[in-house]
């Protein structure tokens, strides 16, 4: 019997995901699988069932709330995904009755799984969510977990950035930092967003932590991402003059993206002709709002919102920008600096993430403290002296984010978990 991996996705499907086909339903909903390439979760088990199906069994399983029966789809490389019916639950949750995702049908066919497969592995983005909590706390003591964490581990153990409020930092600790330190020791098998995120903590040296050797964790289709040497007619296309400097930013509008201040600081050299390009939803909340009027108030003309694009648009952007920007508080990623470092592109960036590392071990780009907007206006101040970030060289940027070394890596990570969990089981 071959090794199955289970990879469990905690949240319900995006129906306005592009590159997957409508599902329709009885009662006049849809839903779909978001089998996509830009859905790491399907991505990762593509990538790994076209060099390892021999081996592996690979599952993908996502509660969805639009369903009333499971739903299933085989993939010619042997991937079944299933989408399981699922409802909102009412919670009591730090001191408040809130909605949580919970599906009863996916919960079972676990036990029915654990019941016939003694090599069984369940894979899942470490967040702290209902469901997955659920699962870990439900089965920890009778399968084995790879927690792959796509943000920071070591921010929710961090009590020193609360300051010296003892009562703050007390109710910090009870509420949130001692139920985090038993969930990651339930889930034990850590895959870490970056690799200086846990050095510092003592506390991890309990855990199985997978260091990444020269990867990333996730990767990409390498050959989409390469510069264009059409980039005025691209220009064109978009009306913008030859002259113009684009610059870009791809990310979620979201507060913690800090794109506020990047407008604020950009606004002090409103005189260079440059256009400022905004990719990412634009469906109405409070912050987009913000970013939308600060926009206006103090680059008016030079800000173009661009609402969710696909990777093809994207790779368009990224052919005509000068300039990639990312002013992020905290990231796991992102993977569109990766996308700006394969584009061989110059970027300023916050020292954060996967990416600040990359930045940091091969000396590019343009690093700045996420706290600082004066460094973010000193950046941009050398930027029109003609001061240019150092870009990554391609071939080094391939083999960082290409998916040959992160399979491999991920290989060594679920095959030592695997083998792990056969010793223990022996003795």
């Amino acid at each position: 019997m071959k090794k199955k991996i289970i990879s469990i996705v905690h949240f319900s499907p995006n129906l306005t995901f592009s590159n997957s086909e409508v599902i329709k339903l009885d009662d006049r909903k849809f839903t779909r699988f978001n089998d996509s390439l830009q859905f790491w979760f399907f991505a990762l088990g593509t990538k790994f069932m076209d060099k390892y199906s021999d081996e592996f069994d690979y599952e993908i399983w996502q509660p969805d709330i639009n369903i009333n029966k499971k739903i299933t789809k085989r993939y010619k490389n042997g991937i079944i995904y299933t989408l399981f019916p699922a409802v909102h639950k009412s919670v009591f949750e730090n001191y408040r009755i809130r909605k949580r995702l919970y599906s009863s049908t996916l919960i079972q066919e676990i036990e029915n799984q654990i019941s016939q497969n003694n090599e069984l592995l369940l894979l899942f983005r470490g967040t702290k969510e209902y469901l997955t909590n659920f699962i870990v706390n439900r089965f920890y003591k009778k399968i084995s977990f790879v927690g792959h964490f796509t943000i920071l581990i070591s921010h929710n153990l961090n009590t020193k950035r609360l300051g010296n409020n003892i009562l703050k930092v007390n109710y910090f600790k009870y509420r949130i930092v001692q139920p985090y330190k038993k969930f990651l020791k339930k889930v034990h098998n850590l895959v870490p967003a970056t690799q200086n995120d846990i050095h510092s903590n003592h506390f991890f040296n309990d855990l199985n932590v997978y260091y990444r050797e020269n990867c990333s964790s996730l990767g990409m289709d390498t050959n989409l991402w390469k510069s264009s040497p059409n980039k005025n007619i691209i220009k064109e296309k978009f009306g913008l003059d030859k002259s113009e400097k684009v610059f870009l930013i791809s990310s979620r509008i979201v507060k913690e993206k800090q794109i506020k201040e990047i407008i604020v600081a950009l606004s002090s050299f409103k005189a260079h002709p440059f256009r400022l390009f905004i990719t990412g939803s634009t469906a109405k909340n409070k912050y987009f709002e913000e970013v939308n009027d600060l926009a206006h108030k103090l680059l008016d003309g030079k800000v173009r919102f661009t609402g969710f694009v696909s990777d093809e648009e994207l790779r368009d952007l990224f052919k005509i920008a000068d300039l990639f920007l990312s002013f992020s508080v905290q990231e796991g990623g992102p993977q569109t600096i990766y996308q700006a470092y394969l584009m061989e592109i110059p970027v300023i960036q916050s020292a954060v993430g996967i990416a600040g590392e990359v930045a940091q071990r091969y000396n590019i780009s343009r690093l700045v403290d996420p706290k600082s907007i004066i460094e973010l206006k000193e950046a941009f101040s050398d930027y029109f002296d003609g001061k240019i970030p150092q870009i990554l060289d391609r071939e080094t940027a391939v083999q960082y984010f290409g998916w040959s070394h992160i399979i491999d890596y991920w290989y060594q990570v679920f095959s030592t978990v695997f083998d792990s969990s056969k010793k223990n089981r022996s003795h």
